[in-house]
């Protein structure tokens, strides 16, 4: 809301890699009912479901690939959606230049709501 530019993944994806430049991923597969792209294919009854074994593997990832991008998209809002039976209280935005993630950079620690949360940076 309020922002301008592109929105990503420009297409509604259909597999983690169905966007050329861009690969979804997360930390733990639930089942494959729950895939990363789940998360931004335009349904609203499918989503990605992040139940891992620990923190390290709660996360869901998009990559940019520089070969695609002259320079990584610069990120202004996000909309965020959790499921009502959500454990977690909290969730950070981190960003990196690395594909490992070794070099992160936390944006923002943000309290999750029962409705959708939307972030607007800059």
């Amino acid at each position: 809301s309020g922002q301008s530019g592109t929105v990503y993944p420009t297409t509604n994806l259909t597999s983690n890699t169905s966007e050329t430049g861009i690969v979804v991923s997360q930390g733990h597969l639930f089942s494959s009912t729950y895939a990363a792209f789940k998360a931004v294919d335009s349904s609203s009854t499918t989503f990605a479901w992040l139940l891992a074994t620990n923190a390290a593997n709660n996360y869901w990832e998009i990559e940019f690939e520089t070969g695609t991008y002259s320079s990584a998209p610069v990120i202004k809002s996000i909309d965020i959606k959790f499921n009502g039976q959500n454990d977690a209280t909290h969730f950070a935005v981190t960003g990196s230049d690395s594909a490992d993630h070794s070099s992160a950079t936390v944006y923002g620690v943000f309290e999750i709501s029962a409705e959708a949360t939307v972030l607007n940076f800059g």
